[in-house]
């Protein structure tokens, strides 16, 4: 079933496809780039008597001067109130926890800061932390006032710095530089994989989990790309392409998915100890779960976020489930690399898969460290989502481009069984030394 998935395709026609929406990425990289200054956040909302409703949070750092400019519109303004909380335990930790049990006013007299709406007038508000930076959480209440007021409003939040730091909050200042750091890493490495990939092709040995080598890379180069193409965008006018942003974390789970496929295939010894695959149910069952868990998270993080109370995504409980799900995951690759080991009779091969369990075993692992690193940050929660972004970057890079390195061509056939038929031993175990008859297609 799942080697029926990777059906042999034209490999021109596939790296003529890629090459063409490569160069159409690299046009709307540009179009985006020259876009409409500040992160912009516009909205409407309805508020109830003595309703306390939160609106936004923005890092300022201490580099500048941080400012907020809003402009507000509302049938009914004298009740409204803009509302300012920091991040100290006595601000908005407290206030959020019992904001239940608090009363409007209670909560209102808690806020560091308190703003009136007059419609229409363009309101300003400076913010200036010199010990550290500060996250500050925007509130509008309407305390005592009708019954339902409509409110609508625009904020442009800034920070100090250069022009790709001004419009991020600090959390996220320094994103658009990381993005395009290692997109252009991943122009290397798709390039040099496309290179080798197509000297199998043409040897016929382009084996169906080469393949799957090859749509990892170009899956984690478009979401690079993508992701790029949103941040870049966003130091422009404080907005974003927040489509493109979406689909560059689709395709990055995608990525993850498929990369840990084919990780649990060589850890079976497909292609190396054995040709034909075992275990495929169980398999199947495993990628499904992870697959479920990928589209629950991707939709708590695009629909039901709750950017009050957390930082990044794996803080949220899918996050969680699915770090112990790939805690679990790790466990059933180290068992089914302990059976191909204990399987496997050429030296260098059982020498192979201990070097190829250690290191992929960290990989699988890193991911759950990282974020174990996050957590240790505690108070210093705008450091978390630059030091996990960053950190899980470096991981794949490096993971993925080892793998690009074992399946370099004339590396590959030292390990792999990708053109040439298993010999079978006198013990009835198979080998995967090579002869001289040419490789049937699976």
């Amino acid at each position: 079933m799942i080697v029926s998935f990777f059906n042999p395709i034209s490999f021109p026609t596939f790296w003529n496809t890629y090459f063409s929406l490569s160069l159409s990425s690299n046009v709307l990289l540009v179009l985006c780039l020259y876009s409409i200054d500040a992160k912009v956040e516009k909205g409407n909302i309805v508020l109830h008597t003595d309703q306390w409703h939160f609106v936004d949070k923005f890092c300022f750092d201490t580099h500048g001067l941080g400012n907020l400019t809003w402009t507000a519109w509302s049938p009914d303004p004298s009740h409204l109130s803009l509302l300012f909380y920091d991040d100290q335990s006595d601000s908005w930790p407290t206030v959020y926890k019992h904001r239940n049990s608090l009363s409007c006013e209670q909560k209102v007299s808690m806020a560091k800061g308190n703003r009136s709406i007059v419609n229409g007038m363009e309101h300003n508000q400076e913010f200036k932390d010199v010990r550290r930076p500060h996250f500050w959480y925007v509130v509008i209440s309407n305390c005592g006032g009708a019954s339902k007021v409509e409110f609508e409003y625009k904020f442009q939040f800034s920070n100090g710095g250069g022009a790709w730091d001004h419009q991020f909050s600090f959390d996220q200042q320094g994103l658009p530089g990381m993005y395009l750091f290692f997109w252009l890493v991943f122009i290397i490495i798709t390039a040099v994989h496309a290179r080798g990939a197509f000297v199998l092709f043409q040897e016929k040995a382009y084996h169906p989990i080469v393949k799957l080598l090859s749509i990892t890379i170009l899956l984690e180069f478009f979401s690079l790309l993508f992701l790029f193409i949103h941040y870049a965008s966003y130091a422009k006018d404080g907005i974003g392409a927040s489509g493109l942003k979406g689909l560059g974390e689709l395709i990055d789970m995608a990525a993850q998915l498929s990369f840990i496929i084919l990780l649990l295939l060589i850890s079976k010894g497909w292609s190396i100890t054995n040709m034909q695959l075992t275990g495929q149910r169980i398999l199947l069952c495993v990628t499904s779960v992870l697959f479920i868990l990928y589209i629950v998270l991707f939709t708590w993080e695009n629909v039901t976020h709750n950017p009050a109370t957390t930082f990044y995504v794996y803080e949220s409980v899918p996050g969680i489930l699915l770090l112990v799900v790939r805690g679990l995951v790790l466990l059933f690759f180290l068992w089914n690399l302990r059976l191909t080991f204990l399987e496997e009779n050429h030296p260098e091969k059982r020498k192979f898969y201990l070097v190829f369990g250690g290191v992929y075993s960290m990989w699988f692992f890193m991911l759950i460290f990282i974020v174990m690193i996050a957590a240790a940050f505690g108070a210093y929660s705008y450091w978390r989502m630059k030091v996990v972004t960053g950190m899980y970057l470096c991981v794949n890079t490096l993971g993925f481009s080892l793998m690009a390195f074992l399946f370099w061509p004339s590396r590959a056939q030292q390990y792999f069984q990708i053109n040439k038929p298993d010999l079978l031993l006198p013990s009835g175990k198979h080998s995967s030394f090579s002869s001289n008859s040419p490789y049937d297609t699976l």
